[in-house]
């Protein structure tokens, strides 16, 4: 979903997935639940409508880690929340031999653990059948709910701000008048198939070619254009930081 593509829809609707919203109507819980959030329903703001959602709290979120080293919790794809908590200590030998078990990058999960692919922004849930792969139905995108609850700033042709290799968005860059271009070695001289196949990226008012960076502002963000049609943002590291 590529910011300022919501000026294109209907501003009295909201839009999730290629479906529209009329007001006050509301997702499926059973898209809304399995992506961390309880209710997400469309309402107006600021003359045009938008998704307003509530967070699931898992209560694990606030319990932290299990002290138990012999415990785990199992989830599945279709639950924020764990569904059970299984401790050795509870479990027979015998019992405990038959939950299967998945191995991904040299390390052991037992079924309904969760584990992360390095590199990739999915989360895979162990469960039987597991062929060592990244594939459905075990691993499944990682949902950051962009058009849920950041339609207005895709709305404003903000874009996403994201920390070293992070799968979802931590903050936002929005035009501002006073956004600089810090020019990269094509501005000056750029290639007529830039133009042409528009091989630049847009920001507000202004078009950055490849190489070209925004000025600094109180986003502390490194915004490039390497992808177009956007730039791509990341966090600065803070001074001293490795």
């Amino acid at each position: 979903m590529f910011p300022g593509k919501f000026s294109l829809r209907s501003i009295d609707k909201c839009h999730f997935q290629g479906e529209e919203y009329e007001l006050h109507a509301k997702v499926s819980q059973n898209e809304t639940s399995k992506n961390c959030l309880a209710s997400c329903g469309c309402y107006l703001r600021e003359e045009k409508a938008y998704f307003n959602c509530a967070h699931i709290e898992c209560p694990e979120l606030f319990n932290g880690p299990l002290r138990d080293p012999k415990c785990f919790r199992q989830y599945s794809h279709d639950s924020c929340c764990s569904i059970n908590t299984v401790c050795s200590n509870e479990t027979t030998e015998g019992e405990k031999q038959h939950i299967h078990q998945c191995t991904y990058g040299g390390k052991q999960y037992y079924k309904g653990q969760k584990f992360y692919p390095v590199n990739e922004c999915k989360i895979c849930i162990c469960d039987e059948g597991y062929d060592g792969s990244t594939n459905e139905p075990w691993c499944r995108e990682f949902p950051c709910n962009v058009e849920l609850i950041y339609g207005k700033n895709l709305d404003d042709g903000c874009v996403p701000i994201y920390y070293k290799s992070g799968c979802c968005p931590i903050d936002w860059r929005c035009p501002s008048s006073n956004d600089t271009i810090i020019e990269g070695p094509n501005h000056k001289n750029p290639s007529p198939e830039a133009e042409e196949k528009e091989l630049f990226c847009k920001f507000g008012s202004l078009k950055l070619y490849l190489q070209d960076k925004l000025g600094d502002d109180s986003s502390n963000s490194d915004c490039t254009c390497i992808t177009p049609p956007y730039p791509t943002c990341n966090l600065k590291p803070r001074p001293g930081a490795s």
